[in-house]
């Protein structure tokens, strides 16, 4: 499944939030249940995946503060 984060995921996102982070609002808002986001997986509460070396790297920028753009991935 192919995820979009989009710029309103970014905007409504909060730094070290597993909930809010861009991409967990992204996950939940494409698949309708509620995800959670780490660098090392997203779970949504049912299932475990692991977390994509580019969404790795998107969720240390936004949590360091640094500028990030939308982006997609794919959810294994």
């Amino acid at each position: 499944m192919k995820i979009h984060v989009r710029r309103r995921h970014i905007v409504k996102g909060k730094r070290s939030h597993a909930r809010l982070c861009p991409v967990a609002l992204a996950c939940s808002e494409c698949t309708g249940k509620l995800f959670l986001a780490g660098t090392a997986w997203l779970d949504n509460s049912s299932e475990v995946f692991k977390t994509p070396r580019s969404v790795r790297k998107f969720i240390n920028d936004f949590d360091a503060g640094k500028p990030v753009k939308p982006f997609a991935f794919v959810l294994k």
